[in-house]
């Protein structure tokens, strides 16, 4: 079931100020209309926000911990029956602790919609304490984007001038910069507990349409997300993320151009010949007739973490086709279905049973049980 919300923009202000973007049509589609969001893409931008290189935060043994707690609280503060995003609570007190995860969550859909982006495509620059650094960072392979996500246990159909003096604030702040030729959004997203549609608003981008390479940072966006994630799944010593990491690192030194001569050179092993699919990978749990790989975590009694990766992500990486790496999306679903996982303690293979969410980028999550 997808989640429907009403898009705006926030006032006629501001939609002057939008009209001078390069993407206002795309933005125009959206304005005043009730729009569907993936609810495994809105889910997984609000679930997996903290993640970082930062110890605690980057491995799978640390989102042991986090990931089935913060899938718990949508649970518990959120009717899951409803069509939209809709509180179990009736005050903002109470429903403080998910309403960040809202802002993301709907800020980084109606972004992505616009500027036809994944979760692959996104870095987030954590908050420092300066205002200009509280804020996530994309390209669509033209424009190099920003936004700022606030979220508001408010009654979805009033404006939160509040939340609007935050975010401008901070644009402000961007702005005073004279290198900053990025666009800059912020988007509040309203809901309560009435049943009536969340209300996603969206506030001013820049309007200079001028950029250092909007291509490079959308190819290392992705490259180090996949990076980052396989590396929650596979041993920091595999080879492939080693040659992948050593790969990154080399592109980020290069301009535009030196970049697309690469292209199409595989990643390949010490002696030349490209990597086969990663052996590290193919003895995980298998899921979804082998079109996927993962790992699982023990969270509770029967009640086991699955997480992983659809195999043409790996594939695609292996192939370093970055035109092939850019386009790749992949549809929205979640299913019912069944892995084959060795449990811990136990020295055979278990049929563990539940729904797994497949998101725009591949990744794939959910919760299991064995009967």
């Amino acid at each position: 079931m997808n989640i429907e919300v009403e898009v705006s923009v926030y006032n006629e202000h501001h939609r002057k100020l939008l009209k001078k973007s390069p993407v206002y049509k795309n933005i125009a589609k959206i304005d005043g209309k009730v729009v569907e969001f993936s609810r495994e893409d809105f889910l997984t931008y609000a679930l997996f926000r903290e993640q970082k290189n930062h110890t605690g935060f980057k491995t799978f043994k640390d989102f042991k911990k986090k990931l089935p707690y913060r899938i718990d609280i949508f649970n518990d503060y959120l009717d899951e029956s409803s069509n939209t995003i809709t509180a179990k609570f009736n005050t903002a007190e109470k429903q403080l602790i998910v309403t960040e995860y809202i802002g993301i969550g709907g800020g980084l859909s109606v972004i992505s919609r616009i500027h036809g982006l994944t979760e692959a495509d996104w870095n987030i620059i954590p908050d420092t304490g300066v205002k200009d650094l509280d804020y996530w960072i994309s390209s669509d392979g033209k424009n190099i984007v920003e936004v700022e996500c606030k979220g508001a246990f408010a009654n979805p159909k009033l404006r939160i001038s509040r939340k609007k003096k935050e975010i401008e604030d901070k644009k402000t702040v961007q702005r005073d910069d004279k290198n900053n030729k990025n666009l800059l959004y912020g988007v509040i997203t309203s809901y309560d507990n009435s049943g009536q549609l969340a209300h996603c608003r969206i506030l001013d981008p820049v309007s200079d349409n001028e950029y250092d390479s909007p291509w490079k940072l959308r190819l290392l966006s992705r490259l180090n997300f996949y990076l980052r994630e396989l590396s929650l799944i596979s041993n920091s010593k595999s080879h492939f993320l080693i040659a992948l990491s050593t790969k990154l690192q080399v592109l980020r030194l290069l301009g535009k151009e030196e970049i697309e001569r690469t292209d199409n050179l595989p990643l390949s092993r010490p002696d030349g010949v490209p990597f086969p699919f990663p052996i590290s990978f193919k003895n995980k749990t298998r899921i979804l007739e082998n079109s996927g790989f993962g790992d699982i975590l023990e969270v509770g009694e029967n009640k086991y973490l699955f997480y992983g990766f659809r195999n043409e992500v790996v594939e695609a990486l292996i192939k370093q086709n970055y035109s092939e790496i850019l386009k790749m999306k992949f549809p929205t679903k979640t299913i019912n279905t069944q892995i084959k996982a060795k449990l811990p303690k136990r020295d055979v293979e278990q049929q563990l049973y539940g729904e797994v969410m497949q998101t725009s980028a591949g990744r794939l999550f959910g919760i299991f049980h064995y009967e």
